[in-house]
């Protein structure tokens, strides 16, 4: 069983917490394909991972809050926009997720 990195458990002052939990195993539609996105266990070290085969997203499974949307939206961005480099996708992953936390009456921190 994989595991994600220790501080993805971290709660400390994460005010998206309580209004983003854990999630179950949804379909949508990124880059005109059709995915499947899933809490998992993940490779060691790793938060999430886009399998482009099966068009499958798996998402650690002990993420919540800020880190779980965070990588949820990271790991789509790389299934939308399989052209970018990684540091482009880290880039609009974070802006993203910090634009909607503070649209939900989170601290973008």
């Amino acid at each position: 069983e994989g595991a994600c990195p220790g501080d993805c458990k971290a709660g400390g002052s994460d005010p998206i917490r309580e209004t983003l939990p854990a999630f179950s195993e949804f379909r949508t539609v990124l880059g005109g394909d059709h995915w499947v996105i899933t809490p998992a266990a993940v490779e060691s070290g790793l938060m999430g991972e886009a399998e482009f085969s099966s068009k499958v997203i798996r998402i650690c499974e002990d993420l919540r809050g800020r880190k779980l949307l965070d990588t949820l939206i990271h790991e789509s961005v790389h299934a939308s926009c399989p052209y970018l480099v990684e540091q482009e996708v880290e880039r609009v992953g974070t802006e993203l997720a910090n634009m909607l936390i503070t649209f939900f009456g989170g601290s973008n921190q």
